[in-house]
């Protein structure tokens, strides 16, 4: 009986955190082999009164007798707090969400000015006096202006617009005085288009060569396009008119507007 006790002794273990792990805490006297009136492989939970009552008769009863028929006296307690804060989980998982804000922009860099002047200097005439009369005061050659910009852009949607300020008139002098307008006029319609690197609306893709042209038949041109980057440059061309023209400042105002949608 004592080497079944000893081995016993050995065996005892520590269970937490595992499926092994008994179902709780523990609290009890056995007693091994007989005493007095008690049967051997008694046990006695003490979490109450009632059982530690009976655990201090027991011990009462075992050590008034000899050492010798005292028998075993085997104790167990534990104790252990449980979860607070709700069901335990094997998983855990946490989101964090990030968010900021890009503002809209749209860029054209024009040296500095937001006016510039293009000077285009004297338009030639016909000034020759062995001219045909049909010909005399007609103008030379074409007229031709390049506007470039190495950065021009807009961050988001954008509608792009070129304006002429005297809309199909074109280059006109205001103050031409008296003529005759069978044989001269003063205004030189031109056309004027406009390039960039970049995209239509839609999706995300690769820019490539983009063009919106107003011809001298109009006013205005505008066509809305994807977010966009790049050099930019503006082509005026002004064909030989068909009357002579009349002395004077021919002059007009090119407006590029790049406006986020």
């Amino acid at each position: 009986m004592k080497k079944a006790v000893i081995k016993s002794a050995v065996a005892v273990a520590l269970l937490a955190s595992s499926s092994m792990a008994l179902a709780g805490p523990s609290d009890k006297v056995v007693y091994g082999a007989s005493f007095g009136s008690v049967t051997a492989d008694i046990a006695i939970p003490t979490t109450n009164f009632g059982g530690q009552f009976v655990v201090g008769v027991a011990d009462g009863i075992r050590n008034a007798l000899p050492s010798d028929l005292r028998g075993a006296r085997y104790e167990q307690k534990s104790t252990t707090v449980g979860n607070v804060g709700g069901p335990a989980s094997d998983v855990s998982t946490a989101k964090f969400t990030l968010s900021g804000s890009v503002d809209k922009d749209c860029s054209f860099y024009s040296g500095g000015e937001a006016n510039q002047q293009i000077n285009l200097g004297t338009i030639g005439i016909r000034t020759g006096n062995n001219d045909n009369v049909t010909a005399a005061f007609d103008q030379t050659g074409a007229i031709t202006a390049k506007i470039s910009t190495s950065t021009a852009g807009c961050n988001t949607q954008n509608q792009i617009t070129i304006t002429k300020g005297n809309g199909a008139d074109g280059l006109r002098n205001d103050a031409p005085g008296a003529f005759d307008d069978a044989q001269f006029t003063n205004k030189i319609p031109y056309s004027l288009t406009a390039a960039w690197t970049g995209v239509p609306l839609g999706g995300a893709a690769t820019g490539t060569p983009q063009d919106l042209t107003a011809t001298t038949t109009d006013s205005f041109k505008a066509v809305q396009v994807g977010a966009w980057r790049s050099a930019f440059t503006l082509d005026v061309n002004a064909p030989v008119q068909p009357l002579g023209l009349v002395a004077g400042t021919y002059k007009d105002t090119i407006t590029v507007e790049l406006r986020a949608l």
